[in-house]
């Protein structure tokens, strides 16, 4: 795929997933308000990339931030935290500072990037980065995160600026989910998820996909659950082994063209929820 297909193809995704969210808050006035606001500096934003291209510079029409080496869980099998890439308490010399952060978004919204997905660690462990995000009002900001901090305060936060969408992270239901993430976390979640629901807050939830629990994470039951807690959009992300014990974790090429045609079949049968899956959507 060459560059300009790239652009192409990434310009007809963005708006694919402007009209699906469209269609996802359609019974909520102030969600689609700040959605068909959106459109606008989206197609903005699209329009400056294109000039860079033409000047022989691609610019991405995502970023993926991680603002934070902290996570205050422990989850099995974590790719960050196996790596050392994250943990508790880690030393926040080498973290760029807020500043910093707020220059690198500012800079990303200069050169037409309107989406910037937030992760970590644990992102809501650095609030001066969030509210520095919710600045920038021309740049969506996805929040990855485990959802056990969105609370209070955090909470006024996502109701006060619509660019921040929470997306928080299960792994099915509460076996699936306590089992990886300790005891008690999917309960906290579902409670979040209706706190959020409550706000009328549009919000999603991430699903890393394993070989144990593909099945579960498409099935009826599991996604009745999350429309019934007003969730919005789901993302499938396929599990990546952090060692050779976890290998049969990761999903086979069967697997991926199952999870594939099921993410479809649900497409259609939920039309007001939005679907994608990484790497397949990524």
């Amino acid at each position: 795929m060459t560059t300009r297909e790239l652009n192409i193809y990434m310009n007809q995704s963005i708006e694919h997933l402007i009209k699906n969210t469209l269609k996802a808050t359609f019974a909520n006035p102030q969600a689609t308000a700040f959605v068909l606001k959106m459109q606008k500096v989206i197609v903005e934003s699209q329009k400056k990339r294109e000039d860079y291209e033409t000047s022989g510079t691609h610019i991405p029409a995502f970023l993926i931030s991680s603002i934070t080496d902290n996570c205050n869980l422990f989850c099995s099998g974590c790719y960050a935290r196996s790596n050392g890439i994250c943990g508790i308490g880690k030393s926040t010399e080498e973290n760029l500072s807020v500043m910093q952060w707020k220059r690198i978004f500012t800079d990303a919204v200069e050169m037409g990037i309107s989406f910037n997905l937030l992760a970590g660690g644990e992102p809501l462990l650095r609030k001066d980065v969030i509210l520095a995000a919710a600045d920038v009002k021309n740049m969506i900001f996805p929040v990855f995160t485990n959802g056990t901090l969105l609370q209070g305060e955090y909470l006024d936060i996502f109701v006060n600026n619509r660019n921040l969408i929470p997306v928080l992270s299960l792994e099915g239901e509460q076996n699936e989910t306590d089992k990886r993430r300790g005891n008690g976390v999917y309960d906290k979640i579902i409670v979040v998820m209706k706190q959020l629901n409550a706000k009328r807050l549009f919000f999603g939830t991430s699903v890393t996909v394993t070989t144990e629990n593909r099945r579960t994470v498409t099935s009826t039951s599991f996604l009745e659950t999350l429309q019934k807690s007003g969730c919005k959009l789901v993302i499938y992300v396929e599990y990546v082994p952090t060692e050779k014990d976890t290998a049969y974790l990761a999903l086979t090429n069967k697997d991926c063209e199952e999870l594939d045609q099921d993410i479809d079949t649900l497409r259609r049968q939920y039309e007001s929820t939005i679907f994608l899956s990484f790497p397949g959507d990524e």
